[in-house]
Order: C-alpha cells, then sequence, then structure tokens
C-alpha cells in the first residue's frame, strides 16, 4: 500500500488532501514519500501554487539534509519556469546548513 491509500481515486484527486500529505511528509524529511505525492498532484494544483508545491519539496529535502537533492528540485522549478521565492532559497540554505555545507 502506498502514501496514496484513502487519498486518490481513480476518477478524481483531492489535490489540497494530497498538498496536506505531502507536507506532513516534508515536515519527516521523507523526500521520497513527497516525491511519489508530487508526481501524483502536480498536474492537479492551481498554477498559483506551484511555486508553494515546489517549496514544499524542497521542505522536505531540507528537513533530510539532502542538499544534493535539494538542488535538483531547484532546477526542476527552473526548468519548469516557476520563479523561486525568499522561502525556496532558504529550503536550499536550511538542506545546505544541515547537510554540513556551509562555511
Amino acid at each position: 500500500m502506498t502514501a496514496l491509500a484513502g487519498v486518490i481515486t481513480d476518477a478524481q484527486i483531492d489535490w489540497r488532501r494530497c498538498f496536506r500529505l505531502l507536507n506532513d511528509k516534508a515536515q519527516l524529511g521523507d523526500v521520497v514519500g513527497a516525491e511519489e505525492l508530487f508526481s501524483h498532484v502536480r498536474a492537479r494544483v492551481p498554477a498559483k501554487s506551484t511555486r508553494m508545491l515546489y517549496n514544499t519539496i524542497l521542505k522536505a529535502c531540507a528537513n533530510r539534509g539532502d542538499v544534493h537533492r535539494a538542488s535538483a528540485w531547484y532546477r526542476r522549478l527552473n526548468i519548469a519556469g516557476v520563479d523561486a521565492s525568499a522561502r525556496t532559497i532558504g529550503k536550499l540554505a536550511e538542506a545546505a546548513a544541515k547537510a554540513g555545507e556551509v562555511d
């Protein structure tokens, strides 16, 4: 059973409910679980919430201290044409700090 059990139906997705679950995964630093949810919810999130969605993945990376994965997600954000915010940069810095890669 995946993290999506009880959240995803064949007919439709409640993106807000999935987003809350994604945020829970991010809080725990569960990058894999957050990525799985991202892949299911991305196409259904309104454009105005896209940056928040990417920032939540970066939050998972930061909480895990996975600076390399955070960098990869930052590249994906840029390729998707999503503008970074101060929070975006803050999550990258947090990931680097937790990984011990800050001078």
